[in-house]
């Protein structure tokens, strides 16, 4: 197979050595993985400018898509190589995010998060700096869409609250919103509802508190 791939390749892929077959390391060969984990220690060195480090971390994000060796789940000598994947991408994530909110660049960390919240769905952290990332935009509408988003999901599938850091936002998006000035129609339109919805109404603490007061 490798041999069709790549017809121009005269040395032996594969050879056989000490009673065992072993991938010929003779020949130049560029692995993903590892090419993941050089660009996040290279990035990682707090000596090199910002530029150079936000460069790093993104060849980073762009060489994760996903699970390590997906396909191969049911293999245990994948599971400590998935978080440890897993955990170098989170980082890399993180801190790019961190330095491009300090330049000043939401957009970019809007991008970032957005494809990460989709590999991770369930990890807070991703979505706390997509908030941030909105808010920083100036997006409050986007902001508070993505809040419930993330609330309503931690409620229906894992039966738990967000952290105190997301509700803290949520204070910061409300107190933006609440300055905008809304159209009565509009809001109209979207409160009403063709038949009524049964059911209690469940809600985080900071909607009830207002709803009370």
């Amino acid at each position: 197979l490798l041999s069709k791939a790549f017809p121009e390749e005269t040395a032996p892929f594969i050879v056989f050595k000490r009673n065992a077959y072993s991938w010929n390391n003779d020949l130049s060969c560029s692995v993903d993985i590892e090419e993941l984990e050089r660009s996040w220690k290279i990035a990682s060195s707090d000596t090199l400018p910002n530029e150079e480090r936000l460069a790093h971390y993104n060849r980073a994000l762009d060489l994760y898509h996903g699970q390590f060796l997906p396909k191969s789940g049911a293999e245990e000598w994948t599971l400590p190589l998935r978080a440890y994947y897993r955990s170098i991408y989170l980082e890399c994530v993180d801190k790019a995010c961190v330095l491009l909110l300090n330049a000043n660049r939401p957009g970019e960390v809007i991008r970032i998060c957005g494809q990460a919240t989709s590999l991770e769905p369930f990890e807070e952290r991703l979505h706390e700096l997509l908030i941030r990332g909105y808010l920083e935009a100036e997006n409050h509408t986007q902001a508070l869409a993505h809040y419930y988003q993330v609330t309503n999901m931690f409620y229906s599938e894992l039966g738990i609250k967000v952290s105190d850091s997301i509700t803290n936002l949520y204070r910061e998006i409300t107190k933006s919103v609440s300055n905008v000035e809304a159209d009565l129609r509009i809001i109209e339109q979207q409160l009403h509802e063709s038949e009524a919805v049964p059911g209690a109404f469940f809600c985080d603490y900071e909607v009830f508190r207002n709803i009370y007061r």
